[in-house]
């Protein structure tokens, strides 16, 4: 990993032109959102996941889908406002990424217009890894990382976190009360509950080891998250995620946590 100062592309000491600050506040402030769209996003998926806790949450739902509807405008906005403001600020790295988020932002507009509240897998999983990539974008153009590598290990461990959340998101539109731990499930929840332990393992060990050998908070914070993050998927495999819906919420919260501290200034 690699340790970032203020900006890899300044000298130090050197004043950051005001639209590369404005650029970052930007970004950083769609990155809070993006949070809150990726959680807003598990809490409908799991309390409108049936009739029962569709009326049983009817309020909850109305007000998470306005929030989750105003979080991602405003991250729209923010990058057209990042694209403007990388294109003053003459940086073309930070211009590619804030492009591409507008992009992904853009489809998954697309795909909420066409497929409403379908709990189909296709559009779940779209708009799972599209939120997550846009976080991912979000965080990059705030820590001045954007025209920095991540290294091969980074992105190793975020490819395997993306794998993972979508299998976790097919594994969700499968679900039945009678899935616990490892019995009664699907292959594919099978298989994301093992992986996911496998996972963890691997990032909470790199966060051990970049808070080791390069004193960085981010390496704490990565183990720290990575392992809360399993202690909440082993305890929503084994109660069940139906009876308790609000542990698969904190873990897709944990999940993007993980995400967020991965990929910054790294």
């Amino acid at each position: 990993m690699l340790s970032l100062g203020c900006d890899a592309t300044m000298k130090a000491g050197e004043a950051v032109p005001a639209a590369t600050l404005a650029l970052r506040r930007t970004a950083l402030l769609c990155a809070a959102l993006m949070l809150a769209v990726v959680v807003a996003s598990a809490f409908l998926r799991q309390h409108g996941s049936t009739p029962a806790l569709q009326a049983a949450w009817a309020g909850e739902l109305a007000a998470a889908r306005i929030a989750h509807r105003i979080a991602a405008t405003l991250v729209l906005l923010g990058a057209v406002t990042m694209v403007w403001l990388s294109r003053r600020a003459g940086d073309a790295a930070a211009l590619r990424q804030a492009s591409v988020l507008l992009g992904v932002a853009l489809l998954l507009s697309a795909v909420g217009l066409a497929g409403g509240a379908s709990r189909a897998a296709p559009v779940v999983v779209v708009n799972l890894l599209g939120g997550l990539a846009m976080l991912a974008l979000c965080v990059r153009l705030a820590a001045s990382g954007a025209g920095i590598d991540i290294g091969r290990a980074t992105a190793c461990l975020l490819a395997l976190l993306m794998l993972q959340a979508a299998g976790g998101a097919v594994a969700g539109t499968q679900a039945s009360a009678q899935c616990g731990l490892f019995s009664d499930c699907s292959g594919v929840a099978l298989f994301h509950r093992a992986s996911g332990v496998v996972l963890a393992l691997a990032l909470i060990a790199w966060g051990a080891r970049t808070a080791w050998r390069d004193q960085r908070w981010e390496g704490a914070a990565l183990a720290l998250t990575a392992l809360l993050l399993s202690m909440v998927g082993v305890l929503a495999a084994g109660i069940g995620s139906l009876s308790m819906p609000v542990l698969v919420i904190v873990h897709n919260g944990l999940a993007a946590a993980s995400l967020a501290v991965l990929v910054w200034r790294t």
